[in-house]
């Protein structure tokens, strides 16, 4: 467990982007293999503000679906690489059609939708910017 996973650090930048961001670190497995983890924050005040409090003003999620939300994001935070996200069929990580963002399942209706900016070739390993929760399906 990384130290900045209990205090995240909070940046706001002279334009008004607000982001928490947990940065990537090196944990070691049972093996004592050295696993990197990917960093992610938030480019959604909203977003950040529902991860770490649990309440949001524009977030009116009923309790499973918040749980889950918890959940596909700590998730990300663990993920190595690409595949370990491609992996978990629960997770059903899709790259949107027409966009630069990707996204996963929270439950039937809702996902979490991110950017990845990429940090190798071919692309594995990236730092992602969580950008939306939506109801896919409008309900």
């Amino acid at each position: 467990m990384c130290a900045n996973d209990t205090y995240p650090q909070i940046n706001i930048n002279l334009f008004g982007k607000f982001n928490i961001a947990r940065t990537a670190c090196v944990t070691y497995d049972a093996f004592g293999f050295e696993r990197w983890s990917v960093k992610v924050s938030f480019g959604n005040r909203k977003l950040a503000a529902l991860y770490t409090s649990g309440k949001s003003t524009k977030y009116r999620l009923p309790p499973q679906v918040l749980k889950k939300f918890f959940m596909r994001v700590q998730a990300l935070e663990a993920a190595t690489s690409i595949y370990d996200l491609w992996k978990n069929p629960a997770l059903n990580f899709e790259r949107l059609e027409g966009t630069d963002r990707c996204s996963v399942r929270v439950d039937g209706s809702w996902r979490l939708e991110f950017t990845v900016a990429w940090e190798d070739d071919p692309p594995t390993k990236g730092e992602i910017t969580i950008t939306e929760l939506s109801n896919h399906y409008g309900d």
